[in-house]
């Protein structure tokens, strides 16, 4: 297979990382791609926070800590109400936390920095030194991300 053929196999998979370049790029494209690659970096990024966010992942560490402190700690009936209501903390946080609605939410302000992002990229690319280069690699960002936004989007139907 020739290295044009495996570049662009390569590329396929995702933007083109600063050590993976579409071949024959100039200066100003390079350095255009690297802004519109931040942009990129940071959706992967915020995928992260779409599906379990931080401060949800420690809420429900803790409230499912309290949960089995009480379970432990329960020496007979009178315990009773102390473990069923750490147990219901710990549920409604869950559903807080895994609601669709909930992670549209999240998906959506996703999608809105990374458009929000590309927008700002672009303005600092110079009309006039825009190649190929640029525009595949650029097309291959937003190919990813698309593809990524709508097969989450189908499995919340």
């Amino acid at each position: 297979m020739s290295s044009e053929k495996q570049g662009l196999r390569k590329s396929a998979a995702g933007p083109a990382s600063e050590t993976q370049k579409v071949r024959g790029g100039t200066a100003q494209s390079t350095d255009s791609w690297k802004a519109f690659e931040k942009v990129h970096r940071a959706f992967a990024d915020a995928l992260k926070e779409v599906w379990l966010p931080e401060q949800s992942r420690q809420r429900l560490a803790e409230a499912y800590s309290k949960y089995v402190q009480a379970v432990l700690e329960m020496s007979g009936p009178e315990d009773a109400k102390k473990v069923e209501d750490a147990y219901k903390s710990y549920a409604e946080i869950q559903q807080e936390t895994w609601l669709t609605e909930a992670i549209k939410k999240r998906m959506g302000k996703a999608l809105g920095s990374y458009v929000t992002g590309i927008k700002e990229a672009w303005t600092q690319v110079d009309p006039e030194q825009v190649d190929a280069n640029l525009l595949f690699a650029l097309g291959q960002s937003l190919l990813s991300v698309a593809q990524y936004s709508v097969a989450a989007q189908s499995s919340f139907e």
